[in-house]
């Protein structure tokens, strides 16, 4: 789903020269500068294309837009579309129990806004009189090069950073959140890398899930993870490396939701904690919800023996062969005996494959092998 983070509300008439159109995409580029990521401003003619459904796409944007910045001037207050527009995001308002998401301009002065017995007579021009607003009225006459234009749109998506990032937090905290680790299990002995899986749902826009590994009073940032109908998947590294590493050491394994910012801080610190070899961890960090954490046993020797057994395996369907899994001096191999129907034995060294086990219960992988590229059940 596309997100806006302003839905551009005008009266059509009132673009004469494009100047509001103009504004719109000075203020794009502005929003841009100020916080390093592209944030689009729904405009209609911008969005809307010859034959589409406008009552609907205009509907849409507004779902799916954080603020409404509504161009106030007589002819906006004198249309229903606008007026609705209006309505629409102060039901939003008073759902979500806040007043910061409808951000005036003030663009040509209306006697329902500066006089106060004709404002009594209007209940959307009493609430937009209730919201701070920018007042431009004296700017609007001033040609498009003046430098006025850079600092008053310089100011606007200033505030409108500050309160998307105050939206971001109160929703992150105040969210339904509900996720789970379902592989590993809390207190499992695991490999140093490790495949996490788990479901979530109730995550809020904005917002991204992390999973990390919290050791030394630190936090480690592992991966991102972009859920697919409530489920996820993802990587983990648990403590330091080694051929065979069966310290017994504790991991606290977490599952985060975290704002965009703090994501992207997540992402620069393991690109260049990659980039010079050291993992140093951060500090913990603000925008960062934990919804679940486990404790894991970093023992690759344990870790391997516990992939020991039986399996039958399988492609598209049963194929009646059956897998003997057993342990080697080396916890990163496995020997297989694989057994086809007609009884003759064939064999096999598994190499223990970082993306597994599964999160299904006893489903595991093995490559190269003699069954390629196939998933053995138990």
């Amino acid at each position: 789903m596309k997100r806006y983070l302003g839905f551009w509300s005008y009266a059509r008439v009132d673009d004469h020269d494009q100047i509001l159109s103009w504004l719109r995409e000075r203020l794009e580029g502005e929003l841009h500068a100020q916080s390093g990521h592209s944030h689009e401003i729904f405009q209609d003619v911008k969005e809307l294309k010859i034959g589409q459904d406008w009552a609907g796409e205009l509907n849409q944007g507004l779902q799916d837009a954080d603020f409404l910045i509504p161009i106030i001037t007589p002819s906006f207050l004198n249309s229903e579309p606008c007026r609705g527009e209006v309505k629409k995001f102060l039901k939003r308002e008073l759902a979500e129990g806040t007043r910061d998401l409808i951000l005036p301009i003030y663009w040509i002065t209306s006697p329902y806004i500066s006089d106060e017995a004709l404002r009594s007579t209007d209940p959307v021009a009493q609430e937009i009189a209730k919201h701070q607003w920018d007042d431009w009225r004296e700017h609007r006459h001033l040609p498009r090069d003046d430098p006025q234009w850079r600092h008053l749109v310089e100011r606007l998506a200033g505030a409108i950073l500050s309160r998307y990032k105050e939206q971001v937090l109160r929703a992150l905290s105040n969210a339904n959140i509900v996720g789970k680790m379902h592989w590993p299990e809390d207190g499992d002995r695991v490999f140093r890398d490790v495949r996490v899986k788990g479901t979530v749902e109730g995550l809020p826009p904005g917002c991204q899930l992390w999973i990390a590994v919290a050791a030394g009073g630190k936090l480690h940032p592992q991966s991102r993870i972009t859920p697919e109908a409530r489920r996820w998947s993802g990587k983990a590294r648990i403590g330091s490396g080694g051929v065979n590493c069966s310290t017994g050491e504790k991991f606290g394994l977490q599952l985060l939701a975290v704002t965009t910012e703090t994501g992207d801080a997540f992402s620069r610190y393991l690109k260049e904690s990659g980039e010079a070899n050291k993992w140093n961890g951060i500090m913990p960090q603000g925008g960062c919800r934990s919804i679940h954490e486990i404790m894991v046993i970093r023992d690759d020797q344990a870790a391997s023996g516990s992939l020991e057994g039986l399996y039958e395996e399988h492609t598209q369907g049963p194929t009646g062969v059956t897998v003997t899994i057993k342990s080697t001096a080396d916890p990163n191999h496995l020997e297989t005996t694989a057994t086809r129907p007609n009884g003759k034995p064939w064999y096999g060294t598994m190499t223990i494959d970082q993306e597994f086990p599964d999160g299904a219960a006893g489903a595991y992988g093995y490559k190269p092998g003699l069954v390629d590229g196939t998933y053995i059940h138990h």
